[in-house]
């Protein structure tokens, strides 16, 4: 009886330091793995896991870091179903590789906006191409290489290029004086933090509006062409730029012939 009972009180004791222990190992494991608490070893390795150039690491503030870190873990869970995307991880499942509840529901709300905006283009007649998320994430992590910086100045009109910044879903507007050989306008267009952002660029000149939109990705630089209604006489084009993602976005810009 006395053997019964110490035997008994002894395996209590293991199964509890057993389930203390995992539970300590857990809550650290948790902690360690979150994104907005995680370290990086060297500028290459941050600049890496956010999809940004090495050189606008420190220049980003830290919400922004947080979802990039936190949008590039999910788009290895992103696929196309029905010509649309759809984010194939549960909120529970994705705070267990270290996306935090509140940046999983933000990222879910701006895909749910990059496919509300597909529908609407569609509508009105653009052929809208979706990109593979789960392939540009498999060939961004396989490559050892980090995003470039590229960067253009406007000089009030007088140049033919400039840039648009945007800090939410709003359009952001530029201007300039195409000069008689000019055609179009190419926009190189990048995210704030979201997976699938959809970019708007549109010119109006003499009356005349031209407009073309396109889904991009987290990893890469979106280029759209949009044609100038007119160009010389000393008229002024007026550029405009916006985007799903709910934290704004970036696009240069340059006329061509």
């Amino acid at each position: 009886m006395g053997k019964s009972i110490l035997l008994n009180s002894f395996t209590f004791v293991i199964a509890f330091c057993l389930i203390s222990c995992s539970n300590d190992d857990s809550s650290l494991q948790k902690n360690s793995k979150s994104v907005k608490t995680r370290v990086y070893s060297s500028p290459f390795e941050e600049a890496k896991a956010l999809a940004l150039p090495i050189d606008e690491v420190n220049s980003t503030p830290k919400n922004i870091k947080d979802k990039r870190a936190a949008a590039v873990i999910l788009s290895n869970y992103v696929s196309i179903k029905d010509n649309l995307y759809s984010l194939d991880i549960s909120k529970e499942d994705a705070q267990k590789i270290g996306v935090d509840a509140d940046l999983y529901t933000s990222i879910l709300e701006d895909l749910k906006n990059s496919n509300k905006t597909i529908k609407a283009a569609r509508q009105q007649g653009e052929h809208i191409s979706l990109p593979n998320i789960k392939e540009e994430y498999k060939k961004y992590k396989q490559s050892n290489k980090v995003q470039q910086t590229t960067t253009r100045s406007g000089n009030k009109g007088r140049n033919q290029y400039g840039s648009i910044s945007t800090n939410g879903t709003e359009e952001g507007t530029d201007a300039f004086i195409p000069t008689i050989d000019k055609s179009a306008v190419k926009f190189t267009c990048r995210t704030g933090a979201a997976i699938t952002p959809i970019y708007t660029c549109k010119t109006h000149i003499f009356g005349g509006w031209n407009s073309k939109t396109r889904v991009g990705t987290l990893f890469t630089n979106t280029i759209i062409i949009v044609k100038l209604a007119a160009s010389g006489s000393n008229l002024t084009a007026k550029l405009y730029f916006s985007t799903t993602d709910s934290n704004g976005g970036y696009c240069n810009w340059v006329a061509i012939k």
